[in-house]
């Protein structure tokens, strides 16, 4: 039977994306962030068929806001190509890009006001129900 989508899956398959990490620049997943996405396409596979979820992807607020939203989508692209390659079911899935309008540190802004753990936190893919 499915598993019933709340807050506590969320933020399971959440924790499974904290620290994703790309090439510099690039929507390239680094190998070292496969088993966190094979937990997180394990998770998503026990939810109900049914259920939507955005992959959002965000930037830190180095480059123009055009480039970075470009790149965010990119990397949200990625990951949800990488979960639906690994059995998720693309049609619960999709892959939106906020660039760096969505930071999680929003005193980062411009990037050099932070410590770099800031701003490569700023960098990130998330999950979202919606």
């Amino acid at each position: 039977t499915p598993i019933v989508n709340n807050g506590t899956t969320i933020t399971a398959i959440n924790k499974d994306f904290e620290g994703i990490e790309f090439e510099l620049n690039k929507d390239i997943i680094r190998p070292q962030s496969f088993d966190k996405l094979n937990h997180a396409a394990d998770i998503i596979k026990t939810l109900d068929a049914n259920s939507k979820f955005a992959v959002i992807g965000a930037t830190d607020a180095r480059g123009s806001a055009e480039y970075n939203l470009k790149l965010s989508q990119k990397r949200a692209n990625a990951v949800m190509k990488y979960l639906t390659g690994k059995g998720v079911n693309p049609s619960m899935l999709t892959a939106e890009g906020h660039g760096k309008a969505d930071l999680l540190y929003p005193e980062c802004d411009p990037a050099t006001k932070c410590t770099e753990d800031k701003n490569e936190a700023n960098r990130r893919v998330y999950f979202q129900q919606k």
